[in-house]
This record gives C-alpha cells, structure tokens and sequence, in this order.
C-alpha cells in the first residue's frame, strides 16, 4: 500500500534534523480544520442563504403586503388578530406565516450546525437578521396591544406615581392611550 502525500509530507518534516513526529505540519492544520468543520461548505452556505431568501419572502408577503403599517395608522390601533378577523381573508395569515417561518429556520440551524463557528456564517446569519429588521418595519407589529399596555402602565407609575396594577384604564379616563386599550 502506497503512502499518501500526507503521510510522506509528516515523515519528512518529522525526521528532518531529529525532529520529534509530533511536529505539526501545515496539512494537519487544514486536516484539523476540516475535522471542525471551520472550512465553508458551498452546499451548506446555500443552503443557508436559501432559508434566509425564503423566510424574507415570507416576511415580506405574510406580513409587509397583508398588513401593512400604513394601511393602519389613521384608525384606532389595533392588534393584528382584531385586524385578520376585521378582513376575514386573512384569519389564518399570521399564524400560517409563523408557522411557515419555522421551517426555513430549522434548515437553517441544520447548516450552520455543519458549518460550524466562522466568521463568514456569523456575518450572513447576521446580515439577514438586520434584513429582516427592515422588513419588519414596515409591518404591523404582532402584539401592539401589549406594547400600549405597556406603555400606558409606565405612564400610571411615571407620571401619575400610582401602582399601575391597581389602577384600572378606567381611573384615568382622560389619558392619550386609554381608547387605544382594550
């Protein structure tokens, strides 16, 4: 059995002026590496930039087209389930939409799984997350109701200094955010 270029490469540098075997040479670091799975898979990588294009296309169509942020601003917030049941057409769009999300999401964590710690993932996994961000903008937030109750319960403690669990948006039936409530 010959010996691959490998093996004759280590035998070399290894006995080279009495050298110990246990010297490392440049092809066991690329070995090494390989065995991490730190060197980029072109499959993997498309695979992932594939489940970033279809999540965003999802983002863009389940929640930018169908409920879109300025469609809303002039009327009473609303959160988005009151608005799919307002429409009728679109009862099933947010939780499809989340639903479907999960699946590019999965195959996604599946590549970055085999392409291990790199700085190149780290920046498209990055990347795509502050593409989503923008997307996400221009959408009707999901829970928006939940942010005003936030917010009004940060206005009873900060300004009116009440406990906030105690007051209901009854009490205080000339704030701004109390129409906004349900």
């Amino acid at each position: 059995m010959s010996e691959g270029p490998f093996q004759a490469e280590r035998r070399a540098v290894a006995t080279r002026g009495g050298r110990s075997a246990k010297r490392t040479t440049c092809f066991d670091r690329v070995r090494r590496a390989a065995k991490m799975n730190c060197v980029c898979h072109p499959r993997q990588v498309a695979i992932l930039v594939g489940a970033g294009l279809v999540s965003e296309i999802v983002y863009l169509v389940l929640f930018t087209w169908l409920f879109p942020l300025g469609d809303f601003r002039s009327g009473p917030l609303m959160d988005i389930s009151h608005i799919a049941l307002s429409r009728r057409t679109d009862v099933l769009a947010p939780t499809l939409s989340l639903c479907l999300l999960f699946t590019p999401y999965i195959v996604a964590w599946r590549a970055i799984e085999h392409l291990g710690e790199n700085r190149g993932v780290m920046v498209l996994v990055m990347g795509f997350g502050v593409l989503f961000a923008f997307t996400l903008v221009c959408a009707h937030p999901i829970g928006s109701l939940d942010i005003v109750q936030y917010l009004f319960q940060g206005r009873v403690l900060a300004d009116y200094r009440m406990n906030p669990f105690a007051v209901a948006p009854a009490d205080l039936p000339y704030d701004q955010l109390v129409p906004h409530l349900n």
